[in-house]
């Protein structure tokens, strides 16, 4: 094929004979061939009448056992000449003729699901804490680090903490406040952060918890959903407690911050129905 198109580009017949290696009036063979029957004439076939005669008898009942049961694949084909006719065929020649013949099945439709929402909540409170940190800029100038831990089952914040840097020593003051004053969950959930975990070896959080007993459960990688309810616990009281951080000091913004996190331990959760306290407290009552 690139020899003809060679041809059709302007190039010497004799040219490219020698570079094949063939002889030129192979090439003009080619060429005939190409212009009567297109790609197909190029196309190796039997030498022998009669063996081409059976071959194009074997397409035929190919094409025909095909047309008369569709459902059937290549290799059934192949089985049921075999078995009834007493052709022996093999299930890539079945392939080739099928779609040469343009019986061959559509290929079928992709269906993709719709997304599904996965939701979970631990049974009981301290089965499971959920971590992440919030970053905002307070007074135009410099960034401030909110360093998160939820119960998942009560939406109860155990622990918190506001910070100039988001260093691992941060995250296991705040880790281990809350330990200290709620006992050790079994499990903490946190995403791919370099504070919570590392590339090789393990963290300086993550040997923490494998002291206490806990085990660490990661999220997938860009995918904040696993962490939306820590994700949404935060903008209620981003709302109220951020209105100032223009013009506060951060000493300000942590008390206003302390303020609003109380409230929303006494208030109904929307999806619970429960006061995040009351649920806290199921297992210390």
């Amino acid at each position: 094929m690139l020899a003809i198109e060679a041809v059709n580009c302007g190039a010497d017949r004799q040219d490219i004979a020698k570079i094949l290696g063939i002889n030129p009036s192979t090439i003009s063979n080619w060429l005939k061939l190409y212009r009567d029957e297109g790609i197909k004439g190029l196309c190796r076939k039997p030498s022998n009448k009669v063996l081409r005669k059976q071959c194009t008898e074997l397409e035929k009942r190919i094409i025909a056992h095909r047309t008369e049961n569709p459902e059937h694949g290549v290799r059934r084909i192949r089985d049921e000449l075999r078995s009834k006719e007493g052709l022996v065929v093999s299930a890539e020649k079945v392939r080739q003729t099928v779609n040469n013949a343009g019986v061959d099945n559509p290929p079928p439709r992709s269906h993709k699901r719709p997304p599904q929402v996965r939701r979970f909540e631990r049974p009981v409170p301290n089965a499971m804490w959920q971590t992440d940190i919030f970053t905002f800029n307070l007074k135009r100038m410099y960034k401030v680090y909110l360093i998160r831990i939820i119960d998942d089952h009560s939406r109860y914040l155990v622990g918190w903490g506001l910070y100039r840097q988001q260093t691992a020593d941060a995250v296991m003051e705040v880790v281990k406040g809350a330990i200290g004053q709620w006992g050790a969950p079994r499990e903490i959930l946190s995403d791919n952060g370099r504070q919570y975990v590392a590339w090789r070896g393990k963290t300086r959080f993550q040997k923490t918890l494998k002291q206490q007993g806990i085990q660490h459960v990661r999220s997938a990688p860009h995918h904040p959903m696993t962490l939306g309810k820590i994700e949404r616990f935060w903008p209620p009281v981003a709302s109220s407690s951020l209105s100032i951080s223009a013009m506060a000091g951060m000493m300000n913004i942590a008390v206003n911050i302390a303020v609003n996190i109380t409230t929303t331990r006494v208030v109904s959760h929307a999806a619970r129905r429960f006061r995040p306290s009351v649920l806290i407290f199921e297992t210390w009552t």
